[in-house]
């Protein structure tokens, strides 16, 4: 279920543009490392749309499942920014979209960055 669930919400920071598909192996082993696994079984295929909020429902109780976070409000919200962090893009690509953007328009990089 680990492994399904982490394809989940790679897919879904895929289709949503967080995250590029180059980056799809990078991104799964990152969500890995969050939950301390080693093995990983590539599903079939992905329903879309991804429901958000179902597949971190799904990781949080497994984090919990795990002993890796408390059953409390506080703990899953603090674990599923960290899952979120692994979809986000890495700072120096925000820098150089938002610079490429500004050459063409200081508004739409602002608009952009926001």
């Amino acid at each position: 279920m680990l492994s399904e669930s982490i394809a989940k919400l790679v897919q879904y920071g895929i289709t949503t543009g967080l995250t590029p598909e180059c980056e799809r192996n990078y991104t799964t082993n990152l969500l890995l490392d969050v939950f301390y696994e080693n093995d990983y079984e590539k599903p079939d295929n992905i329903e879309e749309p991804v429901n958000l909020e179902a597949t971190l429902g799904e990781l949080l109780d497994e984090a919990v499942k795990r002993g890796l976070i408390e059953d409390s409000i506080v703990y899953r919200d603090l674990f599923d920014t960290r899952l979120m962090n692994c979809l986000m893009p890495r700072p120096g690509q925000v820098q150089k979209e938002f610079w490429d953007k500004y050459k063409e328009s200081p508004k739409e990089a602002t608009d952009y960055f926001l």
